[in-house]
């Protein structure tokens, strides 16, 4: 349910639970007070309406006689006497309630069509004709033959025959068939029931006679009393002869409870229906993915707690669940439109078949039309809002100043929105979000039929749409949950929030999801319901009459409990397509019967005892029922839907776009062309670095702004904007320029001035066409969502000029760090990518293989070794900038593929290389901003032209624990002090991997201002020369920055035995399984065999560098950061 303030329309006083059905839903019955049951009358003759109407006059008959029932103390006496009439159809003088209970059941019996009620009615009336015949033949023999004598009997036989032919006469109207398993247990039921009340009856009769003078008239009494029968010779009693007052009552309510009891077991199994089998759901999606609807409802079709009817060619279907003998459908019928009528008459011929009353809630006009060719009538139950996800529509959403300001305020709170499909989620990701939807929902029922799917997760639901909420802390706050419509839409199914969300996060969320739809091809949004939205809105405007007025004010008052009026308005923030829904339902069947069982099916109100059963059926329906293999087949019913557009997706995907593109190139419009006329750069222009005062740019509109006669364009190029403005007076080809998109390229040719606000312009005269796009750009925002940021980079980088920037500011920075290590005399080289033997650095792989020499080969995680190898060939000074790949977790800071560059000088060590890695930054953070003051993550300037700190590792580490730490600190110590932080040591871990592993847990996230960390255990360092002074330490150095890791650099291990058992080390681990460890490298150790000059190695890491310098994530600094692909599971930063 949309909340404009989650105070004031919040759907429960939890505050978090909604879905689409939560809707005010059939509560009052009110009609649209401009509803007119329009279209063709069905073809109707009077037959059909016999049913209807006989049973109405049954069942009016049962009322009177059951007001008769009351004892004759309430009444007065002339009108017991009176009853006595009521034998001319058959009936006892006495008004039993035995009788009242069968008429009523006659009566809905054949208000249903049902053959069994014809039957018993012609059965119940015969005897009156025997009877008159019998009668009048006996009368004509007497001499004291009277008209008046005869006079009932003439008109009880006459009505009993005007009855009986007027039932065969429209026999074919009651075609519905009862259960056959159900009549035997009723029968018995009604027997056992009527026995007992003829042996009660009997029994009391003695022991209270009244005016019964003879035990056998007891007993002739008791079964008189007990179905209702009274002796021939009495057509109009007296009164004689009968036993104390409250018999005839106790003895009628028995048989008549008997006779009810029956009626439940009869009808209960005659309205529960069969719900779809998988085999009829598979046809149903498959209907779906096959046929394009205007209705938003068809995914809905899919509830396993429906049933589906099919057209005869199986190319359209209806679905539809039994409440209270309702058949109640919803939407239009799904498939082919062309089979639409064979479906909906299907369903109609087996809903009366069954003794069911077909009704349809919240169809269309069009499938309104349909229904109503088929006798059903229609009348207005609300409007539905419908989001378009166009330019203007976004526009739209920002007009309104309270929808406006609840979006800045949940920003302001730190809140960020993201929109995943199902099958993007891990299972226990879906686990989680469901366990917060039955927990914002509270003690509510589960509510939903029409709008609803209720199977939050199900596997086969893959499609399915999900936006959440989180806050600052990254906590779920809301959910909406959208079901595919065509495959260009989302229908809304669940829509809850936590009661301690931010007031105006479902409007954030809402209109976060619009703006971002249009990057998702998704063009229309199906968001809410409104009933009565006609009698709402015009019931408050001048001049309405007084009974809109006064329905208006009902509506108003039921707004308390159902909030009509403020769903209403809610949804009008939006400014949406309100599509007008309709109830559609038999004539013979009264409206409050309808809304009723809709109300039963939506869950706002309990089941009746005859429909439980039936719904216990339907929702163990709704349960995992579906057979191994099902979500597979599900998934294959997608793929040729998915063939069948991917060249509308390859030309661009929006199908409106690309229909119009196909369109102007079938006109000879070149959308394509191999050149356009550009003489001016929009940069020279806005910088005015004295360009000329006429010339062509070109760029890509990024927004337009059309005023009939003037049209604004901001065309963008290289990221620097330039409002255009034309005019249809001075520029050629006006019309065609107007009809242009944002996205679109253009040239555009004309003279530089200003606009009346002093704007700098280019007043265009011609202009042509570079390129056409296709997909529409996001909202004034940009891209919001991170992961759509990634997923769709060339988007984001294309509207979002921080983005761009941050590519810039990595250009500048990579070049400054080349243009300082060729000033210092190194030599730039490439080393191999692809390597046979994993090595150079600890890290896990990623593997692959050359067919051509059926040889493995790992990408290469650090090209180390191949640059020392140039260092023994004779380049004293060589680095390389480069792609390393390193098969591991992918996070802030970590990314798989990543740009680092190393550098290795002869007779160097690891302090010379400590001072390189300074200057480098240095002159890529001038590079970059122009300065060597550098923002924290969290506040705080640090100056990058000071001296960096230089700490020892055992002396860091000694400082964050509180005790002294040296390589010589035995392994038990080393372990406690592990312990005791929370850090849990391995067996294979010795004294120097228990120290760099506190080094790192603690020291590392530690430390804020750029510092080198020296000297670290040797059994950590394979490729470092052990320190020269202090026996167990390698001479090394990490640089350490906000918590990440920068840069490493060694004293080189040039010692070819030393470093061979290391290697072989190394080579054991790996064997043993250790994915991280390396190989034994033979090439790099025979060139090491040769001898290779005291050196000094550096590895700086350029990704964190430039996150260092621009306060970016690692996939800001990254052009095309790594996205996991979409299906794999997870979010694409993950």
């Amino acid at each position: 349910m949309i909340m404009i303030d989650d105070r004031t329309v919040s759907p429960s006083a939890a505050g978090g639970r909604s879905t689409r059905a939560d809707l005010p839903g059939p509560a009052p019955v009110l009609a649209s007070a401009g509803d007119r049951r329009s279209g063709p009358r069905p073809e109707s003759t009077w037959r059909s309406r016999v049913p209807a109407v006989m049973g109405r006059f049954l069942q009016l008959l049962a009322c009177t006689l059951l007001l008769l029932s009351v004892p004759p103390l309430l009444l007065p006496v002339e009108i017991y006497w009176a009853s006595s009439y009521l034998a001319v159809f058959g009936l006892s003088p006495e008004p039993f309630a035995f009788n009242a209970v069968l008429l009523f059941v006659l009566g809905a019996g054949l208000v249903r069509r049902q053959k069994a009620a014809l039957i018993a009615t012609i059965a119940f009336e015969a005897p009156n004709i025997v009877t008159t015949v019998w009668d009048l033949t006996v009368a004509f023999s007497s001499e004291q033959f009277t008209v008046d004598a005869v006079l009932p009997d003439l008109v009880a036989g006459s009505v009993a025959v005007v009855v009986i032919g007027v039932l065969i006469t429209s026999r074919r109207a009651f075609s519905a068939h009862l259960q056959p398993a159900a009549h035997r247990t009723a029968g018995v039921v009604l027997a056992a029931g009527l026995g007992l009340a003829v042996l009660a009856g009997g029994v009391l009769a003695q022991w209270f006679p009244g005016t019964l003078t003879a035990a056998r008239d007891g007993w002739l009494w008791a079964v008189s009393a007990s179905i209702g029968l009274a002796p021939l010779e009495t057509l109009l009693y007296n009164g004689d002869s009968q036993p104390a007052w409250p018999l005839p009552l106790i003895v009628s309510s028995i048989s008549a409870a008997a006779l009810l009891a029956a009626l439940v077991i009869l009808l209960r199994t005659a309205r529960v229906s069969r719900p779809m089998t998988a085999s009829e759901e598979l046809q149903v999606r498959r209907l779906l993915a096959e046929s394009r609807t205007d209705d938003s409802l068809a995914y809905f079709a899919t509830r396993r707690d429906k049933s589906v009817v099919f057209s005869n060619d199986r190319q359209a279907a209806v679905s539809f669940r039994v409440v209270d003998g309702i058949a109640l459908a919803s939407g239009d019928p799904i498939g082919y439109e062309s089979s639409w009528m064979d479906a909906a008459r299907a369903f109609v011929q087996q809903s009366r078949e069954y003794g069911w009353a077909p009704a349809v809630l919240s169809t269309t006009e069009r499938g309104a039309r349909c229904y109503e060719r088929l006798g059903l009538h229609s009348t207005g139950m609300g409007e539905e809002a419908i989001l378009r996800t166009d330019e203007r529509s976004v526009d739209a959403l920002t007009a309104d100043p309270q929808l406006s300001a609840a979006v800045r305020r949940v920003r302001r709170a730190g809140y960020r929105a993201q929109m995943r499909r199902q099958d993007e989620l891990t299972s226990a990701e879906l686990q989680h979000l469901a366990h917060l939807g039955d927990l914002w929902r509270g003690h509510d029922v589960e509510r939903g039929f029409s709008m609803a799917l209720s199977r939050f997760g199900d596997a086969s639901d893959a499609g399915s749409v999900i936006v959440t909420a989180h806050d600052a802390e990254n906590t779920v706050q809301a959910l909406l949950v959208f079901v595919p419509w065509n495959h260009d839409g989302l229908s809304l199914d669940l829509m809850r929030r936590s009661p301690d969300a931010v007031n105006g996060t479902t409007e954030f969320l809402i209109s976060w999801m619009i703006d971002e739809a249009a990057s998702r091809q998704i063009s229309r949004v199906s968001l809410n319901f409104a009933m009565f939205r006609e009698i709402l809105v015009r019931g408050e405007r001048p001049g309405a009459g007084r009974v809109l007025r006064a329905k208006r004010r009902i509506l108003l008052a039921l707004s308390n409990r159902w909030q009509l009026d403020s769903l209403r308005r809610a949804n009008e923030r939006y400014a949406p397509e309100w599509r007008r829904r309709l109830l559609c339902s038999d004539r013979n069947v009264s409206p409050g019967r309808v809304w009723l069982a809709s109300a039963r099916a939506e869950g706002f109100l309990g089941h009746s005892i005859l429909d439980r059963r039936g719904h216990r059926r339907a929702f163990l329906a709704q349960g995992p029922l579906r057979p191994d293999g099902f979500v597979d087949r599900v998934a294959e019913i997608g793929a040729p839907v998915a063939a069948a557009t991917a060249t509308v997706r390859r030309r661009g995907t929006h199908l409106a776009r690309a229909e119009r593109a196909l369109a102007m190139q079938a006109a000879g419009v070149d959308l394509y062309p191999a050149a356009v006329s550009r003489t001016l750069r929009i940069a020279d222009l806005v910088a005015g670095s004295g360009s000329p005062d006429s010339g062509s740019i070109a760029g890509r509109v990024l927004r337009r702004r059309d005023h009939g006669g003037v049209l604004f364009l901001d065309l963008s190029e290289d990221h620097t904007v330039l409002q255009v403005i034309a005019a249809a007076a001075q520029t050629a080809r006006y019309a065609e320029l107007r009809a242009t998109q944002p996205g679109d390229i253009l040239s555009v040719t004309g003279t530089v001035g200003h606009s009346r606000t002093g704007t700098l312009s280019l007043i265009a005269t011609d202009w042509q066409l570079a390129a056409k796009s296709l997909h529409e750009l996001p909202g004034r925002d940009g891209l919001v969502d991170p992961e759509t940021r990634v997923r769709q980079r060339h988007l984001d980088l294309a509207v979002n000029a921080d983005a761009a920037r941050m590519i810039r500011a990595r250009s500048h920075a990579v070049r400054a760090l080349r243009e300082g290590l060729l000033e210092d005399g190194y030599l730039e080289v490439e080393t191999p990518i692809l390597q046979s033997v994993h090595g150079g650095a600890n890290a896990r792989p990623f593997r692959t293989r050359i067919n051509a020499y059926r040889t493995d080969l790992t990408l290469r995680i650090a090209p180390e070794l191949a640059l020392k190898r140039l260092v023994v060939a004779g380049f004293p000074q060589v680095f390389e900038i480069g792609r390393n790949f390193r098969n591991e977790g992918a996070d802030a800071t970590h990314n798989p593929e990543f740009t680092a560059v190393e550098a290795y000088r002869a007779y160097a060590d690891y302090t010379e290389m400590r001072h390189l890695a300074q200057r480098l930054i240095t002159r890529m953070a001038v590079a970059v901003g122009g300065t060597t003051l550098i923002s924290g993550p969290v506040g705080g300037v640090v100056d990058l032209a000071g001296t960096w700190p230089v700490l020892k590792v055992c002396d860091a580490v000694s400082t964050v624990t509180g005790a002294t730490v040296t390589i010589k600190t035995d392994r038990a110590t080393l372990e406690s002090l592990a312990r005791d932080h929370g850090i849990e040591p391995r067996r294979a871990d010795d004294a120097g991997h228990l120290i760099e592993r506190l080094y790192e847990e603690l020291v590392e996230p530690a430390t804020t201002v750029p510092t080198f960390y020296i000297d670290f255990p040797a059994s950590t360092s394979p490729l470092t020369r052990g320190h020269r002074s202090v026996p167990g330490l390698a001479e090394r150095w990490d640089l350490v920055a906000f918590g990440t890791e920068l840069g490493t650099a060694y004293t080189e291990l040039a010692d070819p035995f030393e470093q061979r058992s290391k290697l072989t080390q190394q080579s054991l681990l790996a064997a043993g399984g250790d994915p991280e460890a390396m190989e034994v490298d033979e090439s790099f150790l025979t060139a090491l065999e040769l001898g290779m000059p005291p050196t000094g190695g550096l590895g700086l890491g350029v990704d964190r560098i430039v996150m260092l310098l621009t306060g970016a994530t690692i996939r800001e600094s990254i052009a095309f950061p790594f996205v996991r692909p979409a299906g794999a599971g997870g979010s694409a930063g993950s």
